[in-house]
């Protein structure tokens, strides 16, 4: 008798140890259906499971940030939802945390949508997170799959300088190449105006004659300019996707040193809708000029 309880006690806390195991598994309701929100795993439900989106990207157009993603397996899928964060500085969107619902209630065959005039007054410069998630139900079964960083914007984020004539001087086959984040548009002017005093260099300046002029691509300011006054050289541009390329065209004063690089407000980017103004503010927005004539 007393060996029959003492195995009916056992199998009693047997039972309970592998009830707490399964709800600690994450099953729940009289269904026992599982549940997760993991990113890139399958959410499943009592009646099935949930598609996950794949294959997410994000690119900037204007001042737009353009989300693109694919859904191959729409099983238990309701809807879809756009999702995302300003991560600043940080290109790392492993584990952000998304702060925004920029869109909601896509029909499961929704694979784009574009997030308007999104740096228009802000953000311009900064990296940001965007998500395609898929759900059942948006609080309890749904899949997202997160894309990598996009800077949205527009933004120079380098200015090259190469030799291509003699050593330390501005002259004919030297180039100053601008690469940006998305396609600019093609600048007005590409010539070049070289003060003395203040070692400033502007590029696209058809005018060259003080130093308030309007230019079209930037400014290079606190290098070492050779000469007296200012003094104007010829400049051709061309752009390939994402990169200006400035080339001279004639002989001008030594120049030599470092310093700093400011876009010129009147570029812009290729894109018309939503067109973006370049960013000229903030570290991401200012790059620092690498190489020498």
């Amino acid at each position: 008798m007393i060996g029959s309880v003492l195995r009916r006690t056992a199998r009693s806390w047997l039972l309970l140890l592998l009830l707490a195991g399964v709800f600690a598994a994450g099953w729940a309701g009289s269904t026992l259906a599982y549940f997760d929100g993991e990113v890139d795993q399958t959410a499943t439900y009592a009646g099935g499971y949930v598609g996950s989106p794949s294959n997410q990207t994000a690119t900037a157009s204007g001042y737009d940030g353009a989300v693109t993603w694919s859904l191959t397996d729409t099983t238990g899928v309701q809807g879809q939802q756009v999702l995302m964060a300003d991560n600043g500085t940080s290109t790392d969107c492993s584990s952000v945390a998304y702060t925004t619902t920029v869109a909601t209630g896509f029909a499961p065959s929704a694979t784009s949508y574009t997030d308007s005039n999104r740096t228009a007054t802000s953000g311009a410069g900064d990296q940001y997170c965007y998500a395609a998630e898929s759900y059942y139900t948006k609080t309890s079964w749904y899949q997202v799959a997160r894309a990598p960083a996009t800077q949205l914007g527009l933004v120079v984020d380098s200015v090259v300088l190469a030799n291509g004539g003699l050593s330390g001087h501005l002259d004919g086959g030297d180039t100053i190449t601008l690469t940006f984040n998305q396609p600019p548009a093609t600048p007005a002017s590409a010539t070049i105006c070289q003060f003395h005093t203040g070692g400033i260099v502007f590029i696209g300046d058809s005018t060259c004659s003080v130093v308030t002029d309007n230019y079209a691509i930037g400014e290079l300011s606190g290098f070492t300019v050779g000469g007296v006054g200012h003094q104007k050289r010829s400049a051709s541009v061309s752009i390939s996707g994402n990169v200006m390329t400035v080339t001279i065209g004639q002989s001008g004063q030594t120049f030599s040193g470092s310093g700093s690089f400011t876009p010129s407000p009147n570029l812009v980017s290729a894109a018309t809708t939503d067109q973006a103004t370049v960013c000229q503010t903030g570290s991401s927005c200012l790059p620092t000029p690498s190489g020498s004539f």
